[in-house]
């Protein structure tokens, strides 16, 4: 799911709902590219379900639908469009959850709205300030759609990033065990001496883990 906090123009689209109703459609219907299923929920809360629609434009054009009817084949002269029982998008209160991704894509700016989710998601790592040039850091993240995505799903795990690379001898461990090329210096992660940009991410969500019994080593998620 995504919040719609993030998507710049999610709020004008909620407002879109139910505004400027067609009544003379005919001409347009196979224009559409989306229907909206709009219900309500035991509190009377919205509830939008958004699914792709089905023109059929090529044969609207330059074919023929028809109905059987007993023994008769009937032409139907008006434009068809089609509707069926999958979901794209559901939106509920400020949240966006996606049933499929290439749907939200021609809806939204998808990469300003990650972006700005990773920005907020990394606040107490630049607050914290135990990255040396923390904002090529950033950048490298807001620039790679999959550490982007990694950043944001750790987040919705439960990943916190607060008080990050806090014990500084476990993180020096952590390096020297998993023989990780980054450079650690008087508690600060040194970006531009480091060349394993995802080992960075790792550390600062604390990903690193040895198994209690057999102590094996391992990556969450990995």
């Amino acid at each position: 799911y995504l919040e719609g906090k993030f998507i710049k123009e999610f709020s004008d689209f909620r407002k879109s709902f139910g505004t400027n109703l067609l009544t003379n459609y005919k001409d347009k219907i196979t224009d559409f590219d989306f229907y909206i299923l709009s219900i309500k929920d035991s509190s009377k809360k919205d509830i939008h379900i958004i699914r792709r629609m089905n023109g059929y434009k090529k044969v609207n054009e330059s074919g023929m639908f028809a109905i059987i009817n007993g023994n008769e084949l009937n032409q139907i002269d008006d434009k068809v469009i089609g509707i069926d029982n999958i979901a794209d998008l559901i939106v509920y209160d400020n949240l966006i959850f996606i049933l499929n991704y290439n749907s939200i894509k021609n809806l939204f700016n998808l990469r300003g709205s990650f972006q700005r989710q990773v920005t907020n998601i990394l606040k107490p790592v630049k607050n914290s300030n135990v990255i040396d040039n923390y904002e090529k850091f950033e950048r490298n993240i807001r620039s790679n759609d999959r550490l982007t995505n990694r950043l944001i799903s750790m987040k919705r795990k439960g990943i916190s990033f607060d008080d990050p690379l806090s014990n500084q001898n476990d993180v020096q461990k952590t390096i020297n065990d998993f023989d990780l090329n980054v450079s650690y210096e008087n508690g600060k992660i040194i970006f531009d001496e480091s060349p394993d940009k995802e080992a960075v991410l790792n550390l600062i969500s604390d990903y690193y883990y040895r198994t209690t019994q057999h102590g094996r080593k391992g990556i969450v998620d990995e």
